[in-house]
């Protein structure tokens, strides 16, 4: 069974799996998860529909406003444990519980954890002040994927890693993960909806976003 961890773009998510617009929290989560996963299903199963798949998720958003966690990050915890992901039309595809997060790194050291709740090393990933679209803006978000990305690349270098994401921000983590982790039979993917830079050489390294 081939280890698989995907790293997800929640935000991004939200756009590519058409739920942007649903008021609901738990209704948007559920419906983007379930899109989620079978897209993720039918990207391994492109690649090697002959092999299984053991599945873990780390999930990248902004998770909490100062020390408070977001409706999104609730919601996510209670799908997490009531809510099977493994579609049962691809049975070689098995997702792992629980999730993890994005604001406790793969990497870092003890004492940057906070020691109350929460016990992460990245709180105010949600703040106040608004982006572009009027919505408040993430911080660390990208960064702290990118950085899992290529921990993960060096300290599991025979393992699959596939980056759900859509922004261009991502392509020189994944060009180092892709990197690090060839020689010892490792891949890496990025699925995304949109093509990106045609000056960027992503050939072999995109796969098309299809639920």
């Amino acid at each position: 069974m081939i280890p698989v961890t995907v790293f997800v773009d929640w935000t991004a998510q939200f756009h590519n799996a058409g739920t942007n617009r649903i008021e609901d929290a738990k209704t948007r989560s559920k419906l983007t998860l379930r899109k989620t996963a079978d897209a993720i299903a039918d990207v391994l199963s492109k690649v090697d529909k002959k092999s299984r798949y053991r599945v873990k998720l780390r999930f990248y958003h902004g998770w909490h406003a100062g020390l408070s966690p977001t409706a999104n990050r609730l919601v996510l915890q209670f799908l997490d444990s009531e809510y099977d992901l493994s579609p049962s039309t691809y049975p070689n595809v098995r997702f792992e519980h629980p999730f993890s997060y994005g604001d406790r790194l793969l990497a870092a050291l003890p004492h940057r954890l906070r020691q109350k709740n929460p016990i992460i090393h990245l709180p105010d990933t949600l703040r106040s002040s608004l982006d572009d679209s009027g919505r408040p803006r993430e911080k660390m978000v990208d960064t702290a994927l990118a950085c899992d990305l290529l921990v993960h690349a060096r300290m599991e270098a025979d393992e699959w890693r596939i980056v759900f994401a859509e922004d261009d921000d991502l392509v020189p983590a994944l060009f180092v993960a892709e990197a690090w982790s060839k020689s010892s039979g490792g891949k890496t993917f990025l699925v995304r909806k949109r093509p990106g830079s045609k000056h960027l050489a992503l050939d072999g390294l995109v796969k098309e976003y299809l639920a």
